[in-house]
């Protein structure tokens, strides 16, 4: 059921909150998740399956530019998160595309969560009813970081984004999440060239 106790809505638009995000338990932020993220064991075999095609610019090749270690380990984070799977069953998964959700569509974070599965994902850009379908293809848990972090930092223009891409498609079918998996999608391309 989607029709909270009034009790239980909390309003993503309460002037209390300075930046317009949600700060409560059942509303997850960026910086947990990623604090979560980076304490995934990944094993060393995930490890040594990443490949980079570092394509240098003239002047790096003159200047011997090369990654540091700190921003190399920072660069790889990012491409073994890429490769992990949303999991639905896993809690603090299924929380922040949760958040994401709610915050996307400017409404409150309601106490019982939204149904995991259902055409209400559509709503916020999904294909279909289940998101692992489409999180999983592509670029899986980095997508739902990266937009935890738009909506945080972001919120009114998430939603006044969803809005207009609502009234402008002519069929009526929201793509923001697809477009968001596009654009995790060519930042780790880019990395992986060494472009960034």
């Amino acid at each position: 059921d989607l029709n909270p106790n009034p009790s239980e809505v909390i309003d993503l638009a309460n002037p209390r909150f300075s930046d317009g995000f949600v700060e409560d338990n059942r509303c997850l932020k960026y910086d947990q998740f990623l604090s979560y993220l980076k304490q995934m064991n990944f094993s060393e075999k995930d490890k040594a399956e990443i490949v980079t095609t570092q394509q240098t610019s003239f002047t790096g090749s003159l200047l011997g530019v090369k990654l540091s270690k700190p921003f190399k380990e920072e660069r790889d984070f990012l491409f073994l998160i890429a490769k992990v799977f949303w999991d639905p069953s896993i809690d603090i998964h299924s929380q922040a595309l949760q958040t994401c959700y709610f915050a996307l569509l400017g409404k409150p974070f309601h106490a019982p969560q939204c149904p995991t599965f259902g055409e209400h994902w559509t709503a916020i850009g999904f294909q279909g009813e289940d998101p692992r379908t489409d999180l999983n293809r592509s670029m899986g848990i980095f997508a739902v970081l990266q937009v935890l972090h738009f909506v945080e930092v972001h919120p009114t223009s998430c939603a006044d984004l969803i809005v207009t891409l609502n009234a402008t498609d002519k069929f009526n079918a929201n793509t923001f999440f697809c477009v968001a998996l596009g654009f995790s999608l060519s930042v780790i391309t880019t990395l992986r060239r060494g472009a960034l």
